[in-house]
């Protein structure tokens, strides 16, 4: 996981040229009217921007892995509290479904999780987040002192192959 202000020079470098130029261009021209699942490079970039809300509880919240894409985060309006799990942390939790090959995902439930050695943070517009494959995410839960409030994210899906040439 890497957490920073912005989209990070740092948070790009990871990422080969064309999908750092393809994730310019689309913040470059995007509205907040910009709502929608689209690819920018094929299935090695996707973009999804979309409208939630923060959960209250942790019992509603979801712990999110994924194998083959990198999620690079942010939200445009709102502000959700996120948790970083080690994929040493997973073993103990619930899966939800089984995994998931075509969105690349599974979902565990939050009965018994042990956040201590998580890695916690707020997420804000100006900020930004980059999960890796195997690190569990927890988003969308409320800031402390406040409700249900809604969001709306920005989700970059990279392929994590990519990363390597």
């Amino acid at each position: 996981m890497i957490y920073c202000e912005g989209i990070d020079v740092v948070q790009m470098a990871l990422f080969p040229q064309d999908v750092r130029k393809a994730i310019y261009k689309f913040w470059s021209e995007m509205t907040l009217t910009s709502l929608g699942n689209r690819q920018l490079l094929g299935e090695k970039l996707t973009v999804n921007v979309f409208d939630t809300a923060t959960n209250a509880s942790l019992a509603e919240a979801v712990v999110e892995i994924h194998r083959k894409y990198v999620d690079l985060q942010t939200v445009l309006t709102g502000e959700e509290v996120c948790y970083c799990l080690p994929f040493s942390e997973l073993g103990g939790l619930k899966p939800r479904a089984p995994f998931d090959v075509q969105k690349d995902a599974q979902l565990f439930q939050t009965d018994g999780i042990d956040l201590e050695r998580a890695t916690r943070f707020t997420l804000r517009p100006g900020r930004s987040v980059v999960f890796f494959p195997g690190e569990g995410h927890l988003c969308s839960l409320c800031p402390t002192g406040q409700g249900v409030r809604p969001l709306r994210k920005v989700v970059f899906k990279i392929a994590a192959d990519s990363l390597l040439s």
